[in-house]
């Protein structure tokens, strides 16, 4: 295997490396930055260590069955070619970043893997940068759908099943967008004190009983009434979901994550495009917001 290092910050217009199989590697403290993109023949992985990073456009030759590429990860492996693209520096930035990475899939085949993507979490280029949330964001054939993270690792996000077509398909990292609300639900509604009984507390398990949001919780809340199912859509229909969230309500109505919170929960979106909100309760019918508003960080 071959190896390129680079030192310090280096600009490219456009690089065709086609000399057998190697591996971009950018060491800690060293910045690759390309304007034209950076095509690697018979790449095997670009490699980020520690604060070393990659700015700007990356493309794979074809890849058989790669278990990785670029910080992406593919549990049954992929076959086709990755292009990668990333951002400016991330770190400081307060305002909601939206996108941190993306990648264009192009597929020999439709394959269902388990995918996986890690972050740089160290130095100038830091892209956790405190995210208590982050999501994969997928489209194929015009319909875009959010997964969470369900990984237990830090800084790593995965999502199970995601599907690949034969052809061109997108995958990005986003913080996604929040969302504040609140709900009564009939059955445990106390008339007297206009909030809800939390008489099942005790009961409510750990993992959340909704597949399409999996999430499990490390503690139950004492004031927690039940786990719900929270889904974003772009129009009325159902064929527009983009994204799932399972959440806990409490006493209150207030919709708040697994980890407790109560300044609302963090769902697979894109900052600026408006979105209905559903509700959906294993017992109870489903609601969903009277009209579409724009969900951010800023004001969920």
């Amino acid at each position: 295997m071959k190896k390129l290092h680079y030192l310090g910050i280096l600009s490219f217009i456009s690089i065709s490396v086609t000399f057998g199989q190697i591996e971009l590697v950018i060491d800690d403290g060293m910045t690759v930055e390309t304007t034209g993109g950076v095509y690697i023949s018979n790449a095997l992985d670009v490699v980020e260590n520690g604060t070393g990073y990659l700015k700007g456009t990356v493309e794979s030759s074809s890849l058989s069955a790669a278990a990785q590429f670029a910080g992406l990860t593919f549990g049954t492996g992929f076959t086709g070619t990755i292009t990668r693209t990333t951002g400016t520096d991330y770190n400081g930035v307060t305002a909601p970043k939206t996108t941190l990475r993306s990648y264009k899939l192009v597929s020999s085949s439709a394959i269902t893997p388990n995918v996986g993507m890690a972050l740089v979490t160290s130095g100038t280029n830091n892209e956790t940068n405190g995210l208590a949330e982050k999501y994969i964001y997928t489209e194929n054939g015009g319909m875009w759908k959010g997964y969470s993270d369900n990984g237990s690792t830090a800084n790593n996000i995965k999502a199970a099943g995601v599907a690949i077509p034969s052809g061109t398909s997108y995958i990005t990292i986003t913080e996604g967008v929040g969302l504040a609300a609140k709900i009564f639900l009939e059955g445990p509604y106390n008339t007297v004190d206009h909030n809800m009984f939390y008489a099942i507390n005790a009961s409510i398990p750990f993992l959340s009983p909704y597949a399409l949001g999996v999430r499990t919780a490390s503690a139950i809340p004492t004031n927690v009434v039940d786990w719900v199912l929270v889904e974003i859509r772009t129009t009325t229909a159902s064929s527009s979901v983009v994204g799932y969230r399972s959440a806990f309500v409490d006493d209150n109505g207030n919709i708040i994550n697994d980890a407790g919170a109560t300044t609302g929960i963090g769902l697979p979106g894109i900052d600026g495009t408006e979105y209905y909100a559903v509700v959906r309760h294993r017992n109870h019918l489903g609601i969903m917001s009277s009209s579409a508003r724009t969900l951010n960080w800023l004001s969920p």
